[in-house]
């Protein structure tokens, strides 16, 4: 069937494209071997077009994003407290391009001078904290692409450079989720 297709050029395209390195070593608590292979990093990648091998004329015009761990800094413990990446494959004129760019947060920019807390990652007691982390989810809202958590501030970014947009959100209002159900009726979220 077609999306059975799909599935395969999409899982296809992520291995072929999507560049994982182990990134040095994990200082303090050594995560478990299964930890240990999802804690990689991707790395930043300008865009990369490459030939469908299939006629995909239904394909054109569609843009596929997804959140990715970018990188596992220094106290850095769970999977899902990887800083945030985003990834777009865009299928244009029978080809797919695969784009990823790290989102630039408060984290990113003072890696080092503060201590990472999240879902697996203990923050202590004597350190500042950055987990203006955005990972969880990307939900577009009028026009917009919001990095999305359930732990900090939403992140927006900018739909086809995927560059970080300086709009932060303070999703502490609880109908504000990083995994919102809505309604299909009433279309009420």
């Amino acid at each position: 069937s077609a999306i059975l297709v799909l599935i395969a050029v999409l899982m296809v395209v992520l291995l072929a494209t999507t560049t994982c390195t182990f990134r040095g070593g994990f200082r303090g608590r050594r995560p478990t071997a299964m930890l240990g292979f999802f804690m990689r990093s991707v790395e930043s990648r300008n865009r990369i077009s490459r030939p469908l091998n299939l006629p995909s004329l239904w394909m054109d015009g569609i843009v596929h994003y997804r959140v990715l761990p970018g990188g596992f800094p220094r106290g850095t413990g769970h999977q899902f407290d990887g800083a945030a990446a985003v990834m777009s494959l865009r299928f244009e004129n029978e080809r797919v391009t695969e784009h990823t760019q790290h989102y630039r947060s408060a984290r990113h920019r003072l890696s080092g001078r503060c201590r990472f807390y999240g879902i697996g990652t203990n923050p202590g007691i004597h350190f500042k904290s950055c987990s203006d982390n955005p990972s969880a989810n990307l939900l577009p809202i009028a026009g917009q692409l919001w990095l999305t958590s359930d732990l900090t501030g939403w992140g927006r970014i900018d739909p086809y450079t995927l560059a970080t947009e300086a709009a932060v959100l303070n999703a502490s209002h609880p109908r504000l989720s990083a995994h919102p159900a809505c309604d299909p009726t009433t279309a009420e979220c």
